[in-house]
């Protein structure tokens, strides 16, 4: 049996992302457990955990669908388009998080510790993970990501005996996301040129249906994990919230880099999901077998060698804390079959959105394979040109003055059993099918103009529709190529497509490759 694996490189960022995130979550514990009583310990664990459940909130199921919808796009503006209607997707649920995190310093006790996450909650509402995974370019922001957090891990290390450490924890982690997202997000519109672009109110409310089962997976998940820490407080003496604090953020770290292999399998689960049922059926099975395998070595691990584990963990058994130790030592076995529980929800997640794209890739193929002529569809009073060629079903949506409604009678049969959403989304796609075509042509056309030389002394601010940052760049760095040019930071796409036409134009005699 041939598996299927990521790409090496996109595997290995990932799972030196998650593997980064995870240590530092666990190595802080022991900083803290040592320098702060049971009770603060449980509240900072507390707010953590909500902070987690609050970003899931807010991403709502953009991190899954939109790096599929990325990695199925055919051209960049199709790709400009996801990320801003992920961005759109995203802003309610950050307004209602603000609001939730806002006010509960009001009404729960300690409520001050839960503002603190707040830079957390932005940071997800800008995380373009989602694009960087699909495009393959997670590799910079993985390894700056690892600066930030050892940075922040010698900070906390150096305030450990400050009244503040919880605060300096808490604001430290989302402040650490925030920078990092933010300059990646940043990056991403000024070079693509997409804030240019505006969410489609369509999709919009498309993706509010079909991201709710991939957010209530996710949350489904997390409670199952947290909810009773939260439910606890009331219940059970600081040291044993503290206890099942630290249970939680160690599920929670190896959710993590569960969820990093899934990632990084996902654009490739996306492409297999193309290819037919049997070949998805495949992947999922053997993806599966590989999680389970190591999950069930991991779950073995805390139910056997608890005492070993924890000791690794909390840098050794010490009498400042081994009331703490020991608590956590009769938890951990209780838990040890989650890891298996997370390992078989990975590809699930994937399976909910890419069902929908496997009908879509069905009825699309129906569709083309339906043909009418035009003098046939006279008959049914829908006029185009009588030139004699044979038309399928799709071929007429993709006329402006041609919708379902009208071709419906031609094809009863075949076109009653598709699903309303599903035929909303096939008028959409045939209506643009033409125009995409021609753009994913003028792509591989531009991809080989890339070679084009520029002369040295082409005159840029001679092209109207440069930019003056742009023409400045150019001037000054002269560089020899399109593709060079490209490569420059702040030099669109659109921009170099204006230079081209100009030496098309301008210098006709001129050797080009």
């Amino acid at each position: 049996m041939k598996l299927h694996f990521p790409t090496i490189n996109q595997f290995v960022s990932l799972l030196i992302f998650s593997i980064t995130n995870a240590v530092f979550q666990l190595m802080v514990i022991p900083i803290l457990v040592h320098h702060i009583n049971a009770e603060k310990l449980g509240v900072y664990f507390l707010a953590l955990s909500f902070g987690s459940l609050i970003a899931i909130f807010v991403n709502y199921g953009t991190m899954q669908t939109s790096m599929v919808e990325i990695k199925k796009a055919v051209t960049m503006e199709d790709k400009k388009r996801v990320i801003a209607n992920t961005m759109a997707m995203r802003f309610i649920p950050l307004l209602i998080a603000i609001v939730i995190v806002s006010t509960l310093p009001i009404f729960i006790k300690n409520g001050v510790y839960y503002f603190m996450i707040l830079p957390m909650i932005l940071a997800e509402f800008i995380n373009p993970q989602f694009y960087l995974i699909a495009t393959y370019n997670i590799n910079k922001y993985t390894f700056i990501n690892l600066f930030f957090r050892l940075a922040l891990l010698l900070l906390i290390y150096l305030m450990r005996d400050s009244a503040y450490i919880i605060q300096i924890s808490l604001l430290g982690t989302g402040i650490v996301m925030l920078l990092l997202n933010t300059f990646y997000l940043k990056s991403i519109f000024f070079q693509e040129g997409l804030s240019e672009y505006y969410p489609s109110t369509e999709k919009l409310l498309e993706l509010l249906k079909t991201n709710s089962l991939v957010l209530g997976n996710g949350l489904t998940v997390h409670l199952q994990q947290s909810l009773f820490l939260f439910a606890i407080p009331s219940f059970v003496t600081p040291l044993y919230l503290s206890a099942y604090g630290f249970i939680d953020k160690l599920i929670s770290s190896f959710r993590m880099l569960v969820n990093a292999y899934g990632s990084a399998v996902m654009p490739h689960a996306a492409g297999t999901h193309q290819l037919g049922f049997k070949e998805w059926k495949r992947l999922k099975k053997q993806q599966n077998i590989l999680l389970s395998v190591f999950c069930l070595f991991s779950g073995s691990i805390m139910f056997f060698f608890p005492e070993q584990l924890l000791t690794i963990l909390l840098m050794g058994k010490h009498d400042n804390n081994l009331a703490f130790f020991m608590q956590v030592e009769q938890l951990i076995q209780y838990i040890s079959i989650v890891p298996m529980l997370i390992a078989l929800n990975v590809l699930n997640v994937t399976e909910i959105f890419l069902e929908k794209k496997h009908k879509l890739i069905n009825e699309t193929n129906k569709m083309d394979n339906l043909k009418i002529s035009p003098s046939k569809l006279e008959k049914y009073s829908i006029h185009i040109k009588q030139d004699g060629v044979i038309r399928s079903a799709g071929d007429l949506l993709s006329f402006p003055h041609i919708n379902f409604e009208m071709i419906a009678p031609i094809w009863q049969e075949e076109l009653t059993t598709i699903e309303p959403e599903i035929k909303k989304q096939l008028a959409i796609d045939f209506l643009y099918k033409n125009y995409i075509k021609r753009q994913t042509e003028d792509l591989v056309i531009f991809k080989r103009d890339e070679a084009m030389k520029i002369p040295l002394e082409i005159d840029y601010y001679q092209i109207q529709s440069l930019s003056n940052e742009v023409r400045e760049k150019l001037t000054k760095s002269r560089p020899h190529t399109i593709g060079s040019a490209l490569r420059m930071e702040g030099v669109t796409p659109a921009s170099m497509m204006a230079v081209m036409v100009y030496i098309k134009n301008h210098y006709k005699n001129y050797l080009q490759f």
